[in-house]
């Protein structure tokens, strides 16, 4: 009962929170980008027992993947990288919408064939080789 009550207390922090406190929520949206990196953590090292040093790995190959498909569904994608980012695209608000939700749906898939063929690879190893393993990606 009081555990449920924690999960009904964050998910109503994380639904009113950005409405409640406007000013602060792109600080609350690295809080839950973490709480994420955190649950990975104790999933892989405090459940399973591995202890994974490459988790950050899909989070960087998400973020890329995401971004490089928002600005590339309406934009340029080399023109935009070859500048270094002088170049800063203007999105209408349905253009925006539909780059992140695409950008979303897309890294999520990235990440997950990623996972696949370095689950193949590194899921055999055990115990300090599995960190070694982790820690090469």
């Amino acid at each position: 009962m009081n555990e449920k009550l924690i999960y009904v207390g964050l998910a109503v922090f994380g639904i009113l929170g950005p409405i409640a406190f406007p000013d602060y929520v792109m600080q609350m949206a690295v809080l839950w980008i973490m709480v994420l990196m955190a649950t990975t953590w104790d999933i892989t090292g405090g459940q399973m027992g591995y202890n994974s040093l490459g988790n950050i790995t899909f989070f960087g190959v998400g973020m890329y993947v995401s971004a490089a498909i928002q600005v590339s569904m309406f934009y340029d994608l080399g023109e935009f990288t070859a500048s270094y980012g002088a170049i800063k695209p203007v999105f209408t608000e349905a253009e925006y919408y539909t780059g992140l939700s695409m950008g979303i749906v897309m890294a999520g898939v990235a990440c997950s064939g990623l996972a696949l063929l370095l689950g193949l690879a590194v899921f055999g190893l055990r115990g300090p080789y599995f960190a070694i393993g982790t820690l090469g990606v």
